[in-house]
């Protein structure tokens, strides 16, 4: 049956396959990822659409720039049979893309084309250089692109475009932190890279973007949804960039990011929310204000946010953060919200989050927390203990209250992989342990990744976040031992894998604190938590040996910790204590 009709007016649910690889042209292998099975899976579990990056100047050839596209057709076949297979089991396919991608500085095409170079900055260890879009020639590429993947994607849900940093694409894409003064004050640190856009503030470049692309489909005669996203726009206006919002065609949708920007008390102590988090509810003073201000526009609003896991630990399929969830969907129900994107490129596997958030947003009347979670725990868990399964949820989100949350620590600390991390007694390697969400080379030195904390307070943060967390895991398995279902053992991987990554990574820095400044001295007191270290691994061993989701990272298509891992862990510590 096709559904599209059913689909095109509900809010927008979207998600995407945790097994499509961001970073290895998505759209040429898409028809392999996205079959008609995962795709009757998605709709089944309460979504209607699925994102899909896309480069623009890949996708389609242009009389603009005709070395542009030439491998068009390999890319428009795969999404075309996508769109066929989402039309029938009533799923969307939207293309996320950020265009004009920019290229590396040394590139054939910008000898071809000259004018069209932008600035150039130093992205991901390559000198890259944005298109121009003060360059006529770059906005008609934009347009004319946009027009002809209208025309040659018939069905096509529309586009979700970023314009903020990411890649460099635009000449402002990279532009210095200083920015955001720079044109409230007229000061700035140092000048752009490019003299043309220079002379011009960031929301005409965003704005530019937007036109065209827009304007290409509108040309086309497709009423395809524009989305805007608005990460990281505080890098080019003051919050909410009215500037921004109210320079874009009204009938874009503005995408916000729910949690960005939020003020919470943590370990005693505001911080900032500048990142997904399950951890805090929102939404966040900046969404509300953006939500206002393109209210008064006369725009729809969605929002952005993660219902799986985040950053806060990525490695494991869910933080069943329920009760979180569930004031999430009301403040959705209650704002009236166009719909969401519920997953960035990790944090994408369907879970009891994803059955939760879903429910709670098409409820005809929505209970009261108590309820509503007491309820879901009934239907999704048969023969579970509610009242118990409830109690769990609401432990697991008071343990993660004391979570040292801040940008270097989701980005630079070692809870991802901290079960197959070793703990060696004696100094430093004094190596960074790299990045999180990436299959880096692993030192020891965790001096990244404290931000605005000390390190006593990682400790105590990491602590009391694991004592609570498995005072939740026992009273979940309590909870859950009248369910047979398969769905209950899944959930009891899950906590219990990210109960052992808190563990280990608790262990890790208590760890450090001795590491960092060795002595002999130290010896007695690294022994006693290489003991506790080794304690616990047996079970995460076991689990990772059975659930072959746990480890494994969507966003680098790699598994940042394996039951061999493990293994070889515990064998270490084996040696090491028998010394």
């Amino acid at each position: 049956m096709d559904k599209t009709s059913s689909v095109g007016s509900s809010p927008l649910r979207i998600w995407r396959s945790p097994y499509s690889d961001f970073y290895r042209e998505e759209t040429l292998h898409a028809a392999d990822v996205y079959t008609s099975e995962y795709l009757k899976e998605l709709a089944g579990a309460g979504f209607n659409a699925v994102w899909i990056r896309g480069i623009l100047r890949d996708l389609v050839p242009t009389k603009v720039f005709l070395e542009l596209g030439r491998n068009s057709a390999a890319h428009l076949r795969s999404l075309r049979t996508v769109i066929r297979r989402g039309r029938r089991a009533g799923v969307r396919v939207f293309l996320y893309m950020q265009p004009p991608m920019g290229m590396p500085e040394g590139a054939a095409f910008w000898r071809r084309y000259p004018e069209a170079q932008g600035a150039t900055v130093i992205h991901r260890g390559a000198r890259m250089s944005a298109m121009c879009t003060s360059e006529p020639r770059v906005r008609a590429f934009l347009h004319e692109a946009a027009e002809l993947l209208s025309k040659r994607l018939a069905g096509l849900g529309g586009v979700i475009l970023i314009t903020a940093s990411e890649f460099q694409a635009h000449c402002y894409s990279h532009y210095p932190d200083s920015l955001e003064i720079t044109f409230s004050t007229g000061t700035s640190r140092e000048p752009l890279g490019c003299s043309r856009c220079r002379q011009r503030p960031p929301r005409d470049i965003i704005r530019e973007i937007f036109e065209n692309v827009r304007g290409g489909f509108r040309s086309a005669g497709s009423d395809a949804k524009i989305i805007a996203w608005n990460w990281s726009w505080s890098l080019y206006e003051k919050d909410p960039q009215n500037g921004i919002i109210n320079s874009l065609p009204r009938d874009l949708t503005l995408m916000a990011g729910f949690e960005r920007g939020a003020k919470k008390v943590i370990l005693g102590k505001p911080r900032v929310v500048d990142e997904y988090a399950l951890s805090y509810v929102g939404p966040s003073e900046r969404f509300l204000a953006s939500h206002k201000a393109a209210r008064r526009r006369g725009m729809t609003v969605m929002t952005k946010l993660q219902i799986g896991t985040t950053h806060e630990l990525a490695t494991v399929p869910n933080l069943p953060l329920i009760g979180n969830l569930y004031e999430k969907a009301r403040a959705i129900r209650r704002l009236r919200l166009g719909g969401f994107m519920g997953c960035w490129n990790f944090g994408n596997m369907l879970t009891a989050n994803t059955a939760a958030f879903n429910r709670f947003l098409a409820a005809k009347r929505l209970l009261p927390r108590p309820q509503a979670l007491a309820a879901f725990a009934r239907d999704y868990f048969p023969g579970c203990d509610a009242k118990l399964v409830v109690e769990a949820w609401e432990t697991f989100a008071r343990a993660m209250d004391t979570y040292p949350f801040c940008i270097p620590f989701l980005y630079y600390s070692p809870l991802n992989y901290a079960v197959a991390q070793a703990i060696e007694p004696g100094p430093l390697d004094e190596k960074p342990v790299g990045r999180s969400w990436m299959p880096d080379r692993r030192g020891d030195e965790l001096k990244d990744s404290f931000g605005p904390y000390a390190l006593r307070e990682i400790i105590r943060g990491l602590g009391t976040l694991t004592q609570a967390w498995w005072r939740g895991v026992a009273c979940l398995e309590r909870g859950l031992l009248g369910c047979k279902a398969p769905a209950a053992q899944e959930e009891l991987n899950s906590v219990c894998m990210a109960g052992h990554c808190f563990r280990s990574g608790w262990n890790l820095y208590r760890a450090y604190r001795f590491r960092r400044k060795w002595s002999s001295s130290h010896l007695k007191p690294l022994r006693a938590i290489m003991c506790d270290e080794r304690e616990h691994l047996a079970d995460a061993l076991h689990v990772a040996a059975s659930d072959r989701r746990m480890g494994f990272h969507s966003e680098c298509q790699r598994y940042l910790f394996t039951a061999s891992g493990i293994r070889k862990k515990i064998g270490r510590l084996d040696e090491l204590l028998r010394l």
